[in-house]
């Protein structure tokens, strides 16, 4: 079992030599004599055993290094190249320095003398010289060591498969996503196989109408399915990482020497998952940030590479407990002296919080406690690329480690500065209708709002300062100079500003902010002839924003028809959003809100308060006007309270109760011209619900372009 101590541990040797070296292809056969020499000084040296803390012996001990060197320069015949590489391997592993002298005095000591070591007391020197006696167990060494490199870079090219596989990925997506905003008449076909391809890969929820609402297996297990074209890239994924774990596994009949069979294929395959593992890590990272580059280059929004990041995550993990239970068999007895090195004890600490992470971060808690789940997640996220740090830097990997460290520190350092760049100004903050937080914010003049984007807000106040939450944003009606925010009243940080602005005389109050962004896109529905954007409870903002800015930009020649359709439950959520449905008066954006508890009065005094002053203005006017019949007809008028409000907003269809989904989608279809664009927030039910029936369309458009966009970011 020492001996097979000894080549594990030369495996680790072995490839951080070859990861120092460059070019690789060069450094092979360097090293393969390297330690082939190297176990036979162990086989006749006895007193320089195998083991990790023993290498330094073939560097200073003087029979050793005359062996050591005999060996190696029967193999390599470039002395100067020997000689380098022995020095540098000297350097690196026993911290000693070997010199020209040195070696050319211990080569003139074995061609002078020839001798070979019989016990650690005795030496017998005979003329017997080296290329006599050992060539054949020399070569069949290093056939051995030569096989086991030749998994190692098999490895390393396996691992770059996976990267390019994203890679590909990636060009894909940049592809599907920017060709039709680049080039439109050619890039939005309408043919049956462009349906067929929309209908069944690229737009459905992986199995059945479930996209966005999530799934539950008995009580703690939930989570969300991805998208069927998400479903398909992670299909992808796995199939590509269990080709690489299966094929040129090989193990050779001279293994025996280092290894047997079994040993073999435990060492081979523990080589693999724990090398690929760490390749994947910077994807992990580079996936998980705000400031993903990848976002812009594929037009996919965060929550995309959210769940590719999680899935690329436990695929990781996966790959790092192969790696250590395969060792850890592999090693049998000698598991726990090896387990005292620290590279293995750091590699214990990362394998354990990334099982922290994995678990923590299932959807039941993330949900119920998602500021104690992020905390923990950063925390262990941060000892895992430490401990993976340490557990590979003398092994010739740590450069995919310094890649995941820094994407992750100047994903941080962006977020900081944008922080920063906003500056902390102070926000109106106003409870409205007891269910919703409207927030106006003074920006800077080179800000500008992304429309259907989205912001990070920090309140920074005693209890929350740390925590930052997205909010799509707008342009504040009327103003050019703010952004307003519409945060809807649930746990955590929103509840305690609800019951603080509850204190408030009038339930407002100035709270400094810091705002990080914008991020996010536009939907690509400027492209299409009508655009209709549909909208649930608080997803309205964004749809508004996008709905506004299409409506502004559109030429008249264009003849492009922009609606807009919200569904609330009461008529109190019209009084958070009077504003900017008043604005839309003179856009041209046909408008309706369906109300789907129309006889529910609750909290609607805020609302009855604003109609009543609105009604008291235009009752002044009137008077002023001395037109006494108008004046009698609005009193009249007025009288129902449902009335006054689609008085003041005529230019709004008010309808109560649900919407048909079914019906309102093939409606929109048959009456667009050419093309037609659902964009959609609001509740995951009602954005599954709206995905299902345009999938369903597609096979009977008339040859009309019908497009999907989902701007529902579901992230807990």
């Amino acid at each position: 079992m020492r001996l097979s101590f000894a080549t594990i541990f030369y495996g680790f040797l072995l490839s951080y030599v070859i990861a120092k070296e460059a070019p690789a292809d060069k450094s092979l056969s360097k090293a393969k004599s390297m330690f082939a020499c190297r176990m036979i000084v162990h086989h006749t040296i006895t007193q320089c055993p195998p083991g990790p803390d023993h290498h330094d012996c073939i560097c200073n001990d003087p029979d050793a290094v005359t062996t050591f060197v005999a060996c190696y320069a029967f193999y390599q015949k470039n002395a100067t190249e020997a000689v380098e590489f022995f020095s540098h391997y000297c350097s690196e592993f026993a911290d000693t320095t070997v010199s020209m002298n040195n070696v050319t005095s211990a080569y003139a000591n074995y061609t002078t003398t020839g001798h070979f070591i019989i016990d650690g007391n005795q030496v017998n020197f005979t003329n017997i010289r080296f290329n006599d006696t050992n060539p054949d167990y020399a070569h069949a060494l290093e056939h051995s060591i030569n096989q086991f490199l030749h998994n190692w870079t098999d490895t390393l090219y396996y691992g770059n498969a996976v990267l390019g596989y994203w890679g590909l990925v990636m060009v894909i997506g940049a592809l599907v996503n920017w060709l039709p905003l680049m080039f439109p008449q050619y890039c939005k076909p309408t043919g049956p196989f462009a349906n067929w391809c929309r209908r069944n890969i690229i737009l459905p929820a992986t199995i059945g109408k479930k996209r966005m609402q999530n799934y539950k297996i008995w009580y703690i297990i939930e989570f969300y399915m991805p998208s069927r074209f998400e479903s398909i890239i992670l299909l992808g994924f796995c199939v590509v990482v269990t080709i690489i774990l299966t094929i040129n596994m090989c193990y050779s009949q001279s293994d025996s020497l280092i290894f047997t069979d079994y040993q073999a294929h435990l060492r081979y395959l523990a080589n693999r998952t724990g090398i690929i593992s760490t390749m994947m890590l910077p994807l992990v990272i580079l996936f998980a940030g705000r400031n993903n580059i990848l976002q812009y280059v594929t037009r996919w929004n965060h929550s995309v590479f959210i769940c590719f990041h999680r899935y690329i995550a436990r695929m990781m993990f996966i790959f790092v407990l192969i790696h250590g239970i395969s060792f850890a068999i592999a090693l049998g007895p000698d598991y726990h002296a090896l387990m005292r090195s620290p590279f293995m004890i750091w590699g214990t600490v990362a394998t354990v919080c990334g099982g922290i992470m994995i678990f923590q971060g299932l959807l039941y808690f993330r949900r119920r406690w998602y500021e104690m789940f992020l905390a923990i997640h950063i925390l262990m996220a941060a000892l895992f690329i430490a401990g993976t740090w340490r557990h590979v830097v003398t092994l010739g990997y740590v450069w995919y480690v310094y890649a995941a460290t820094g994407v992750w520190v100047l994903d941080r350092i962006i977020r900081i500065v944008r922080i920063i760049a906003f500056g902390f100004p102070e926000s109106d903050v106003t409870l409205m209708s007891n269910e919703t937080l409207k927030v106006v914010i003074e920006k800077p003049k080179y800000w500008q709002p992304t429309p259907g984007g989205h912001v990070f807000i920090h309140f920074l106040r005693p209890s929350c300062f740390w925590q930052s939450h997205p909010f799509t944003c707008a342009s504040a009606p009327g103003s050019d100079d703010h952004i307003v925010l519409y945060c809807k009243i649930k746990g955590g940080v929103t509840h305690g500003l609800y019951q603080y602005l509850m204190t408030m005389p009038e339930k407002t109050a100035k709270i400094r902010v810091g705002v990080e962004g914008p991020y996010g896109e536009t939907s690509g529905a400027r492209t299409s002839e009508t655009a209709v954007f549909m909208a649930g409870g608080n997803g309205i903002p964004g749809m508004y924003s996008e709905a506004v800015d299409l409506a502004i930009n559109s030429s008249f020649e264009s003849r492009r028809i922009v609606k807009l359709y919200w569904v609330i439950r009461e008529y109190r959520s019209l009084h958070w959003f009077f504003e900017e449905l008043q604005s839309l008066r003179c856009l041209g954006v046909e408008t309706t809100v369906f109300v789907t508890q129309p006889d529910n009065e609750q909290d609607t005094d805020d609302l009855k308060a604003r109609i009543s002053t609105i009604q008291a203005l235009k009752h002044q006017e009137l008077l002023e006007k001395k037109d006494a019949t108008t004046e009698f007809t609005l009193e009249e008028d007025y009288n129902d309270f449902k009335n006054k409000i689609a008085f003041q907003l005529s230019h709004v269809n008010f309808i109560e109760g649900r919407p048909n989904i079914n019906q309102l989608v093939q409606n929109e279809i048959e009456m667009a011209n050419k093309s037609v664009a659902f964009v959609t927030c609001g509740h995951p039910a009602m954005v599954d619900d709206i995905r299902h029936e345009v999938v369903k369309s597609l096979d009977k458009t008339d040859g009309k372009r019908v497009d999907f966009y989902e701007q529902l970011l579901s992230w807990a």
